[in-house]
């Protein structure tokens, strides 16, 4: 009887446990900017990977909404890229939990967007950029390499923002995508001087070199997490990013996160605000619940608010 009564404290304690791990959290940030002579609050959403929260995600529209965003932000993996679903007369279904979250988004606010790894996987993206400019999102994806910078500025209360977008490295590709072993995704992981990356890297250098001497608040919007370094260097005021899911697992405030596609093992950017001179790097560490069992990772959605700094 006792070891009954102990293996059923022990699988109720594992499904307290699951619950808990699957509840949405919204994580808040601060920071300020001499760009901005009022407060601007942005939220983040990334990598929800058709994902539900609630009866038509009841739980994440009210999470936002009660934020009072000026600006939504949208950093890619938002859809699945499941090969047995081919996508070709329609990417959102009227039922898919991505289309019902986008549909009230801009509503809420500006919503604007990039597009991630598994956006870059479907047979059509630009089917999909249609449905979601015709939802009202503002999709910052560029549909053919000679086409120019992806940047749009918006105005709220009188301050001017320059979003900018930068699509996933994939979208540089010249082989078909397929479906790599584990294996061969973590040496994917370890090479970042692949050409295609390389190429990626080069063509952003160049079309945001202007972006450190502009007078608006700028923000880049970028799946990756992993080339911080890159979005530092070329001037913005802050960039997003998701792409890692908070490390999978994490062990706060020891281990924020035990692996990241393209980072590997204790990955740096994992989830959380990055602070360096004159830059901020926020990861969200995302919202899907279907790809892994977040352990200490809660799904969550940012809330970032900008401040005027204090003229003393």
């Amino acid at each position: 009887m006792s070891s009954i009564l102990i293996g059923g404290a022990v699988i109720c304690a594992a499904l307290a446990y699951i619950a808990v791990s699957n509840k949405l959290k919204c994580r808040r940030y601060t920071l300020t900017s001499d760009k901005l002579a009022r407060e601007l609050t942005v939220v983040h959403i990334s990598d929800l990977h058709e994902s539900r929260f609630g009866e038509g995600q009841r739980e994440l529209i009210g999470a936002v909404r009660s934020a009072a965003p000026d600006i939504i932000v949208i950093t890619g993996d938002i859809v699945e890229d499941d090969e047995s679903d081919p996508r070709e007369g329609q990417v959102l279904t009227i039922d898919n939990m991505a289309r019902i979250l986008l549909e009230a988004l801009p509503d809420i606010a500006p919503c604007f967007m990039v597009l991630g790894n598994h956006e870059s996987n479907i047979p059509n993206t630009d089917l999909l950029c249609s449905e979601l400019e015709a939802l009202g999102v503002r999709v910052l994806h560029r549909r053919n390499p000679d086409d120019p910078d992806m940047c749009e500025e918006v105005t709220v209360n009188g301050e001017r923002v320059l979003i900018c977008g930068a699509d996933d490295p994939y979208f540089d590709r010249r082989e078909p995508m397929h479906k790599n072993s584990f294996s061969e995704r973590m040496a994917e992981d370890k090479d970042s001087m692949n050409p295609t990356i390389v190429t990626w890297r080069e063509r952003l250098s160049r079309e945001y070199a202007s972006c450190a001497d502009d007078t608006r608040l700028t923000l880049l919007l970028s799946h990756r997490p992993e080339e911080y370094r890159l979005y530092r260097s070329l001037g913005f005021d802050a960039a997003f990013s998701g792409h890692a899911h908070g490390g999978q697992w994490r062990l706060p405030p020891l281990i924020n996160g035990v692996y990241a596609p393209h980072q590997g093992f204790f990955p740096r950017h994992a989830g959380g605000c990055y602070r360096y001179e004159g830059f901020t790097h926020i990861v969200s560490r995302g919202l899907s619940k279907k790809r892994m069992v977040r352990i200490f990772n809660r799904p969550e959605i940012c809330v970032v608010k900008f401040l005027p700094c204090v003229k003393e």
